[in-house]
């Protein structure tokens, strides 16, 4: 089975793969299309569908048969761009709240000393981020990130290009962990393999992004730690939509408007 052989995907029928989507309306269309959201009456959307709420305290919707999520306050839709890859880009609605605020790596694998990620809130039934999707427009598809139990029908070379774009969309993340050696995930590696030199060389640090089988939406991090002849290698699990939460996300009002000003 495919890397990704437990992801929905939803292709419209009949529709010219030569899709455009450019505006946050048509995104909050696929949302709703996927999780139901107009059918759902205690969600309130904003007139642009940019900002989604719930006037309920602690609404709890279900995810799955056996999860329920906690939905409380407001939501800004935002996007996360596949890098030179026009019109494939990651959505989600995420938690309105203070700056990114972060300053250790999380249960997910996010979240740095630079503060690059909020930290996550996927602890029990509540989180900062909710119906994520993944969308490319140039090849029709559309991956449902949040139910990752359904079985998709994507060929292989489908599935191949969502894997090399899953990968471009978290090689920003995956650097900055490269660039920052202080950051608390990878800075207790580095000190267990300085701490057996008298005197310690440099540290060069080397990262691959793995699909891994069966997992949904998951991507291994597998780093390369190389002092002199000595090396560590270590790994992180992590789910691509919790993307959503770092600073590569944007507000969707200034990612379409900035496709906009390209196309001109």
């Amino acid at each position: 089975m495919n890397a990704f052989a437990l992801i929905l995907c939803s292709v419209v029928a009949g529709a010219d793969p030569a899709v455009s989507i450019t505006s946050p309306q048509q995104v909050f269309d696929l949302q709703s299309r996927l999780y139901q959201l107009d059918k759902s009456p205690h969600f309130v959307v904003s007139e642009d569908r940019t900002l989604l709420q719930t006037p309920l305290m602690g609404y709890e919707y279900p995810a799955n048969p056996r999860t329920t999520w906690k939905f409380d306050g407001k939501y800004d839709l935002r996007i996360v761009p596949c890098p030179d890859t026009p019109g494939c880009f990651l959505a989600g609605f995420v938690q309105r709240e203070s700056p990114v605020e972060s300053q250790e790596v999380n249960e997910n694998g996010f979240g740095s000393q630079e503060g690059f990620g909020r930290r996550s809130r996927a602890m029990g039934h509540q989180r900062d981020h909710h119906f994520a999707i993944y969308v490319d427009a140039a090849n029709n598809i559309l991956l449902d990130l949040e139910r990752n139990n359904l079985i998709s029908h994507l060929t292989d070379e489908e599935v191949g290009t969502v894997k090399a774009n899953l990968a471009k969309i978290a090689q920003p993340y995956v650097d900055q962990l490269k660039d920052n050696p202080q950051d608390p995930f990878i800075a207790s590696y580095i000190t267990s393999l300085q701490d057996e030199f008298i005197v310690t060389p440099p540290v060069e640090i080397e990262c691959d992004l793995i699909p891994l089988p069966d997992s949904g939406p998951k991507l291994k991090m597998s780093f390369r730690l190389t002092a002199g002849e000595r090396k560590v290698g270590i790994g992180k699990h992590y789910y691509i939509a919790n993307l959503l939460t770092t600073r590569l996300a944007i507000p969707a009002s200034r990612y379409f408007a900035a496709e906009t000003q390209e196309e001109k």
